[in-house]
């Protein structure tokens, strides 16, 4: 696993390849959940690879006239997301639903990617990607988007 905290699949659209280049979470469960929020997003876009650049979490920062600043969003993961494994061809975050709460005050483990229905301040496209060259402001859409 040289370069990731951790690195499983194998590169294929029945297996995609997940790489965390962030620190992966102590709970298994939930690191596990990610992964599988993960793998959705592989299927809905084609991707056989998905680099995780930051853990689920529900702030995100935004250009304003002042400057830049955080704000609250929906949980999502951010991440690259690829047909190679040389370089990525999007960026962006994927929305995604908790586990209902059977485990226990405060935990936090991904279940599946958000619809739209799921969704509370997030009002686009899920998954949310950018082609990674910038040519476009706007973002991707797919076909199969989660509804």
């Amino acid at each position: 696993m040289p370069g990731y905290n951790r690195d499983i699949g194998n590169g294929t659209h029945n297996d995609p390849r997940i790489m965390w280049t962030c620190s992966v979470t102590r709970d298994i469960n939930r690191t596990e959940g990610c992964e599988t929020v993960s793998r959705e997003g592989c299927d809905i876009t084609g991707s056989t690879h998905v680099w995780i650049r930051h853990v689920d979490h529900d702030t995100t920062r935004t250009r304003t006239r002042g400057g830049r600043r955080t704000v609250r969003t929906d949980p999502h993961l951010t991440v690259y997301m690829s047909t190679t494994s040389g370089a990525y061809e999007y960026e962006g975050h994927l929305f995604l639903v908790y586990r209902s709460s059977m485990l226990g005050r405060g935990s936090k483990v991904p279940k599946r990617l958000a619809g739209r229905r799921d969704l509370r301040y997030h009002r686009g496209p899920n998954p949310e990607l950018w082609y990674s060259d910038r040519r476009s402001r706007n973002p991707v859409i797919f076909r199969n988007m989660a509804a």
